[in-house]
């Protein structure tokens, strides 16, 4: 029988460029097998989504900071309980940063995060209705910031997961190949699509709030009469 752990350790450990990173499967594996330096390559490979996440989720620093910490610890507690073959390590992180962000909302009576977003857009309209009545770029910035998040949020999790690689850690196409243990041409195929319909779903969000400034009045309404309060 191969050595699993064997074969892992010269996957990983750097000293030649020429050998595929160990897939999530092949790490985990060995983590459950007591190898510390496949838990200390998996916490890199996920410390910077899980991150990005957190602080998308809860919006400060500090608690992000935690609530990463917590999670990463929980995947090292829990590590001999997920199957390699069919646990999505990233979903599985997301599922955790989420659960643990809603227990800090509850417990600190906090707004969720949806309202925290819709008040920063309508801080922005306050402002801007002061000057005149066309966009801002503070506005446009966090509509968007706000639509893309929501965008990633609908796709599927290795679609997200390929754009998150790709376009914001900058990842090659061959080290995502091997992290998923598929090859080159699926990761492209998994990207072209994820890209498409990103795009589709955005520009769809995009017409909808297009659609629905169209349909606000030019002046505001003012209330009748009968129906102030004395």
């Amino acid at each position: 029988m191969t050595d699993a752990k064997g074969d892992l350790t010269s996957s990983y450990d750097g000293s030649d460029a020429s050998i595929q990173p160990a897939s999530d499967a092949q790490l985990l594996r060995a983590m459950q097998m007591g190898d510390g330096g496949a838990w200390q390559e998996l916490y890199q490979r996920y410390l910077p989504s899980a991150w990005r996440l957190a602080w998308q989720l809860v919006g400060d620093r500090q608690v992000a900071e935690d609530l990463v910490s917590e999670s990463l610890l929980a995947l090292c507690r829990k590590a001999s309980e997920l199957d390699p073959e069919t646990t999505k390590l990233f979903g599985w992180l997301r599922g955790v940063i989420r659960h643990k962000a809603m227990d800090h909302h509850r417990s600190n009576a906090r707004a969720a995060v949806a309202m925290d977003r819709r008040a920063n857009v309508q801080d922005a309209i306050e402002t801007e209705k002061q000057t005149n009545n066309r966009p801002s770029a503070r506005l446009e910035r966090n509509e968007q910031a706000s639509d893309v998040n929501f965008v990633l949020d609908e796709l599927d999790e290795t679609k997200r997961q390929c754009l998150e690689w790709k376009y914001l850690d900058k990842l090659p196409v061959r080290e995502m190949a091997a992290r998923l243990d598929l090859t080159e041409k699926a990761v492209e195929s998994i990207l072209y699509r994820a890209r498409l319909e990103f795009r589709e779903r955005f520009e769809r969000r995009e017409k909808n709030h297009s659609q629905a400034t169209n349909h606000f009045p030019s002046e505001p309404i003012e209330p009748s009469n009968r129906s102030s309060i004395q």
